[in-house]
């Protein structure tokens, strides 16, 4: 897709001082955000006075109306930094004929509406100015984007209406770096080159947390020093609780004590009491960098999709959306009663990229007993 001319000028540069006036009467000094990016080709943003997060705490939240000689006025919410008025909370900024309505934090847009200067609409959230994670973008002509964004372009999975079809054709489809075909072959070609980026970047993420559970897990523990020499006392593995959603006791069997967990995974869930030490640490090796036999890695990239035992029909979030996403660990040729299959769920809300990612262990399976 073109990128409009909303976004050409993604940032103009604001005086480090700009005099406003507060409801109070007095004049402060303002620092603003830059202005919004929608799908354009962008020129370079230019940096503005906005203080850097985690400067300082923030003060009590306060409401004002500030006027700027440029024109630019803003309604609502903000908070003072050394001096300094920093838009922070709820509000309104009206600079030329752009809008945006919605929640600043620390002088940059987090989610809300954007009116660019062309007649475009966006709605949804923000990063560095820019618009990420689900957003849905109206241009002037009446062709609407719903779906994913990084970096301030279509990226991902998303719906396209009006997109070069005609009136109330619905498309969905994938895009990369705002880049769109509605052709089978680009269709096929987005598919493939996002799941290649987004798939490495859970993989690796969540084969690092894998990783991480094998080495912090507790050891098999030595038998009683008169046993046979280097016997061993199989235990449970000790899985660090970060990694389980443990449930609440007296609820239903597998509930878990966070209400957001359940809106993204059905259980039950393992508590770790069941995985022994030697499977753990023989299964993680599998993993390992340089093993011989490595185990697979999946990505789900739809709802209903099988890894083993796991039916992802448990999932309540589509795949590929950052938040909610399921990655599968698995190892075909395991020992009867050993590990076999671990998934893992990314349960950060509100963030877009793997490297936010926090997961969660949802289930995990052994081999079947040999027959007798």
């Amino acid at each position: 897709a073109q990128r409009s001319a909303a976004q050409r000028s993604a940032a103009q540069r604001a005086s480090a001082e700009r005099v406003g006036r507060s409801r109070g009467g007095g004049p402060a000094a303002a620092a603003m955000g830059k202005k919004a990016a929608a799908p354009a080709d962008a020129a370079p943003a230019v940096e503005e006075a906005v203080a850097e997060p985690g400067d300082d705490q923030p003060g009590e939240v306060l409401e004002g109306d500030f006027a700027w000689p440029d024109g630019s006025e803003y309604i609502g919410e903000y908070v003072m930094k050394k001096d300094t008025v920093i838009l922070h909370g709820t509000g309104c900024l009206r600079t030329g004929p752009e809008v945006f309505s919605g929640i600043f934090e620390d002088g940059l847009y987090k989610e809300g509406t954007f009116q660019g200067a062309d007649g475009s609409v966006y709605k949804g959230g923000f990063r560095n100015n820019l618009f990420e994670g689900p957003g849905e973008y109206t241009w002037a002509d009446g062709r609407v984007y719903r779906g994913l964004w990084q970096e301030g372009m279509m990226h991902g999975r998303g719906e396209f209406e009006n997109f070069s079809f005609g009136v109330d054709r619905v498309f969905t489809g994938f895009c990369v770096r705002g880049q769109f075909s509605s052709s089978v072959k680009g269709q096929d070609a987005a598919k493939r080159d996002f799941l290649v980026e987004y798939g490495g970047d859970y993989s690796k993420s969540a084969l690092a947390a894998l990783r991480d559970i094998g080495a912090r897990a507790a050891p098999a523990e030595p038998v009683d020093p008169k046993a046979k020499k280097g016997a061993t006392e199989d235990g449970p593995a000790g899985i660090p609780e970060e990694y389980l959603i443990l449930p609440v006791v007296g609820a239903e069997d597998g509930a878990s004590a966070d209400e957001a967990i359940a809106s993204l995974v059905e259980g039950p869930f393992p508590d770790g009491s069941t995985i022994k030490a030697s499977a753990l640490g023989a299964f993680v090796g599998r993993f390992a960098e340089g093993a011989e036999n490595l185990g697979h890695v999946t990505v789900l990239d739809f709802r209903w999709a099988s890894v083993g035992g796991f039916s992802a029909s448990r999932l309540r979030k589509e795949q590929l959306g950052h938040a909610g996403q399921a990655v599968a660990f698995s190892v075909d040729d395991a020992e009867p009663g050993a590990l076999c299959l671990a998934v893992f769920l990314n349960i950060r809300t509100g963030e877009y990229s793997a490297k936010q990612a926090t997961w969660k262990l949802i289930q995990c399976e052994n081999a079947p007993d040999a027959p007798a």
